[in-house]
């Protein structure tokens, strides 16, 4: 069992087994190989038959196009369909929902390695990696300093890194080498049939999540914390979510990433059956916004919007979904190093940048508006007016506590 430290700051170091749940050359590797060859076995053999499919097709084809020989044809036709009908039917995993040749029949996972990647070589190093380099020399130290540089956004050659070993997931991927590929070896049908109808609606736009590889590799990851954590298990948003960190690094890394987020930054509960997590997060937002911005706070109110209808998908998502994704990785960038009360700020900053607008707009204009202003805010802005937003952690502690309150009068939910 892989165990995390329950704590609210983001640098709250993950705490695995002693001994790895699978060791290096140990039983994963038969593990691994024997469910490959079953897994070849089976493609084998659906592409015989999806092969024999399409040769009785081309013959039928070519009888029909002879004006001379149509009842032999049909001879040959009947005696084909019998051969089929004789065969066996080839049984296909129940979450393969696309086609036949879908590619879900090519899952592999990706190759067992008994190493951890580390900070990435560089070749002529940038000015604005420079000093990324230096903050990584002076990490467990408290020369150490990430807040200023974090703001202006990490360098995409060392944005991975960077996330990777704030989030813990570097560690946690140290003392759990091999676990990946294990968990890959187990079935959940319904959670794999869900992710399964999920996968093409993630970022459908970016090239890498429209081709096969990226496809299976989000499968992968999905599929695997579904395995580790089956009390939360998949829903909505957490393909954006993975697909955002696969964008910055690969499958194995992003698995123990996406992991990280969601325990060490306590947010796995944001999917859980009773969405109690999420809920709280939204009416801490609506207490915000009256405390903060009353006279927006009014105007939606008389309207009839509220944080469920645009803050419940941008906090599930982290600000992925309907977000351009280069946005998002800036929101990230600072995210990941303040912590999870840092969304709130995002929230509320998206909101004061636009309050002009929103003081006035009906209903339909408000929902209409903030569904896409995700791709039309300025990251900078944004982060700055986040920062500068009059609010502490011990503002926030207070709403929740109001939440957890069984007495509290709790009516906009």
């Amino acid at each position: 069992m892989i165990e995390f430290v329950r704590d609210d700051s983001p640098l709250a170091i993950p705490v695995a087994m002693q001994t790895p749940l699978i060791t290096p050359g140990g039983p994963l590797q038969n593990i691994d190989d024997d469910q490959l060859h079953v897994q070849q076995h089976v493609v084998e053999q659906q592409q015989q038959q999806i092969d024999k499919d399409n040769v009785n097709s081309l013959e039928y084809s070519s009888c029909t196009s002879s004006t001379n020989s149509d009842n032999k044809c049909e001879q040959e036709q009947e005696q084909e369909q019998t051969k089929v009908e004789q065969q066996p039917p080839v049984v296909q995993q129940q979450y393969q929902v696309t086609s036949p040749k879908s590619i879900f029949e090519k899952l592999k996972p990706p190759e067992l390695r008994t190493y951890v990647n580390q900070f990435p070589r560089l070749e002529k190093i940038t000015p604005q990696e420079l000093p990324w380099m230096q903050q990584v020399m002076n990490w467990h130290t408290q020369e150490r300093d990430c807040s200023k540089l974090c703001r202006l956004g990490i360098p995409t050659r060392v944005r991975g890194y960077m996330w990777r070993l704030v989030t813990g997931s570097i560690e946690l991927e140290e003392k759990n080498i091999g676990v990946y590929h294990h968990f890959l070896t187990k079935n959940n049908e319904e959670y794999e049939y869900k992710i399964s109808k999920d996968i093409s609606r993630t970022f459908p736009k970016v090239e890498f999540f429209s081709n096969d590889q990226g496809q299976v590799s989000l499968f992968n990851i999905l599929k695997a914390y579904c395995i580790m954590d089956p009390e939360i298990g998949y829903t909505q948003g957490m393909s954006f979510i993975a697909a955002v960190l696969l964008s910055e690094m690969d499958e194995i890394e992003s698995f123990w990433t996406f992991t990280s987020i969601l325990k060490n930054y306590r947010l796995a509960n944001l999917y859980s059956s009773d969405l109690s997590l999420l809920r709280r997060y939204l009416y801490v937002i609506d207490r915000l916004i009256e405390t903060l911005m009353p006279r927006l706070f009014s105007h939606l109110k008389l309207i009839g919007v509220t944080p469920v209808l645009f803050a419940s998908e941008w906090i599930t998502t982290l600000f992925t979904y309907n977000f351009d994704i280069d946005i998002s990785k800036r929101i990230w960038d600072t995210f990941l190093f303040e912590g999870r009360y840092y969304l709130h700020r995002v929230v509320l900053s998206i909101l004061m940048l636009n309050e002009r607008f929103l003081s006035t707009a009906t209903f339909e204009e408000a929902v209409e508006f903030l569904k896409k202003v995700g791709f039309n805010i300025n990251p900078d802005q944004v982060i700055h007016q986040a920062d500068n937003i009059a609010l502490t952690d011990n503002q926030i502690e207070k709403f929740e506590e109001e939440f957890d309150n069984p007495h509290i009068s709790n009516d906009y939910f």
